[in-house]
């Protein structure tokens, strides 16, 4: 069953295959992910999970010792155009270059100089920030760049999307980019941070891992702008951490969309429609306000509940309206079957 987006008094009743099963128990957090596949709408959970990160398990190998390029340090630089061996797409379009800034973001198309992320302007140019803030370099860290087509990357990077995903997608090409302890700038004692974007395409479809270890900062005693998210610079295929631009953005090292720790992972081709495959069946429209809860009843019926302080029973074989229940004084919030 589905809410309409468009419509929220309507209720979209389908059928539903899935191609992987997530066996998992974690709470949700929130969902603010407004990516739009070939009509339909594809929500990113974020759920809320309480052990640490372990950084040794979630990092894609980097340094020199995995064949890396290591950027010089800097304040506010930008490295690029970099040529890359196959496109990515990247939903409507495809791109054969990138520009990573230090500041801890790539973006397509042409650099972005700016150090914080703004709050009110919406974004032109395509990006994807792990964590875009002032980092200087020339103050700790380092940052890694490497193209990989190695099989031992290819196939950490096909088993974590395969279990979220598509076990039919086998990627031949990754971008890896690491901020290793980078330093905030000015930021004194704050401490260091380090995370990843791993970037898996074959060509006609993408997929954006991202990885975080330690995040020292911001944090009360150090304040400042930071972003974790993406955007296809159309403001509609986009995702936005929603601790982005507070201190408690660090969160990102202990949540996940995946049920890792400090994991999350993302698909950037709207040519992927979904990990589900099904049909529409019925739309149920009769009540007059937002829909509140749902519960499948035996027979092959559907209770719903609503704003409009109705409950109706539906019959699922024939989408047709049963039951409607009235004279209720407040909103039902929740609907169980005993």
């Amino acid at each position: 069953f589905a809410r309409n987006n468009n419509n929220m008094c309507n209720i979209a009743y389908a059928t539903f295959y899935p191609i992987v099963a997530n066996d998992s128990s974690s709470s949700t957090h929130s969902i603010s992910s407004t990516t739009t596949l070939n009509d339909q709408v594809s929500s990113t959970t974020t759920t809320t999970t309480t052990p640490s990160p372990n950084p040794a398990k979630l990092m894609y190998s980097y340094g020199s010792g995995s064949g890396d390029i290591s950027l010089a340090k800097n304040d506010d630089s930008i490295h690029g155009p970099v040529r890359l061996g196959l496109r990515i797409p990247f939903f409507n379009k495809s791109y054969s270059t990138i520009f990573i800034n230090t500041n801890g973001l790539i973006s397509f198309l042409s650099p972005i100089y700016k150090n914080i992320p703004s709050k009110e302007h919406q974004i032109s140019t395509p990006i994807i920030a792990p964590f875009w803030s002032d980092i200087n370099t020339l103050e700790g860290g380092q940052i890694f760049y490497r193209e990989s087509f190695c099989s031992c990357d290819l196939n950490q990077a096909q088993g974590e999307i395969a279990k979220i995903y598509s076990n039919t997608f086998n990627p031949s090409r990754l971008y890896i980019i690491t901020w290793h302890q980078v330093a905030a700038f000015h930021g004194g004692s704050a401490g260091n941070n380090t995370f990843q974007v791993v970037i898996a395409t074959d060509g006609k479809l993408s997929f954006l891992i991202t990885n975080f270890g330690t995040m020292s900062w911001p944090n009360s005693q150090f304040s400042t702008s930071a972003f974790f998210g993406y955007n296809a610079g159309d403001n509609i295929n986009s995702y936005s951490y929603p601790d982005s631009n507070t201190d408690s953005i660090t969160s990102v090292s202990y949540n996940s969309n995946v049920d890792i720790p400090g994991k999350w992972i993302f698909m950037l081709s709207s040519l992927y429609t979904s990990p589900f495959k099904g049909s529409l069946l019925y739309t149920l429209s009769s009540h007059t306000s937002t829909i509140m809860a749902l519960a499948a009843l035996p027979e092959g019926n559907l209770a719903s509940s609503s704003d409009d302080l109705t409950l109706k029973i539906w019959n699922l074989k024939t989408g047709s309206l049963l039951f409607t229940l009235i004279d209720h004084t407040d909103v039902v919030l929740s609907l169980i079957h005993i």
